[in-house]
């Protein structure tokens, strides 16, 4: 599976959570990452771009 061009964001207050989901999407190929450490940026991401998969604590 092609990994590559899916849009993927990360949804975690805890910055070290989010660097090791996306050192692990990154390994998979994935290489559209957005980060947000709280709600209210998430749904700035949300509403700016397209967002396949969102990871989130």
């Amino acid at each position: 599976m092609d990994l590559s061009e899916i849009n993927v964001l990360i949804v975690d207050d805890i910055k070290t959570v989010r660097n090791v989901l996306k050192k692990n999407l990154i390994t998979l190929g994935v290489k559209y990452i957005e980060e947000a450490s709280n709600i209210k940026d998430a749904k700035k991401v949300i509403n700016s771009r397209p967002v396949d998969l969102i990871l989130s604590d």
